[in-house]
């Protein structure tokens, strides 16, 4: 019976070796069959690794996948440390005495009259005079503080830094009303949203 595999011998070559040939060919082919052995993986590698990838993709999914479609929300704290480290845009006031509006209801922009914004939005300035002067034009100033609340939508009012912008264009609506290049602040105290 003649076999031949790689480097192994057929009976008749056998039979022809010497004994020291025959050895080194027995010793061959357990060399053989050893690295034939150690190069098959383990029978629980496969499951190994598929249990990792199972492991592994879930924790992507999770962390970045899961976020991008659910719209990229931030988490709560990122925002507010990014709110604490800005810096001030101007200088602050001294303030001497503060116009309040309160009792400030309306209903945002696209709300259809189901949801409404209650706030209170207080005037700073730097003396009882200008505060008085002010007083005199409470119905008007009211009235642009109000279109600009009910301007907004939910989405902008709930958008962090809301309240900042909110200042802006509170701002740009009472500056009419002060005379010349007087300084104040626009202050939200009180600002719901139901």
């Amino acid at each position: 019976m003649a076999h031949t595999f790689n480097n192994w011998k057929s009976t008749e070559e056998v039979g022809d070796m010497s004994d020291e040939d025959r050895a080194d060919a027995a010793t061959d082919k357990d060399l053989e069959q050893a690295e034939g052995e150690t190069k098959r993986p383990p029978p629980w590698l496969p499951i190994a690794v598929a249990f990792g990838a199972v492991i592994v993709g879930g924790g992507v999914g999770m962390a970045v996948v899961g976020p991008a479609l659910a719209g990229g929300v931030e988490e709560p704290t990122q925002v507010v440390e990014e709110q604490e480290h800005a810096e001030p845009e101007h200088t602050v006031l001294h303030v001497g005495a503060v116009l309040e509006f309160d009792n400030l209801i309306v209903n945002p922009a696209g709300s259809d009259g189901l949801r409404f914004l209650m706030a209170t939005v207080g005037v700073g300035v730097a003396d009882e005079k200008i505060q008085e002067e002010m007083h005199e034009f409470d119905v008007p100033i009211r009235d642009r503080i109000t279109s600009v609340l009910e301007s907004q939508t939910l989405e902008m009012l709930t958008a962090p830094g809301a309240r900042d912008s909110l200042r802006v264009l509170l701002a740009e609506a009472v500056a009419p009303f002060l005379e010349g290049d007087s300084a104040f602040e626009i202050y939200i105290p009180h600002f719901v949203i139901q």
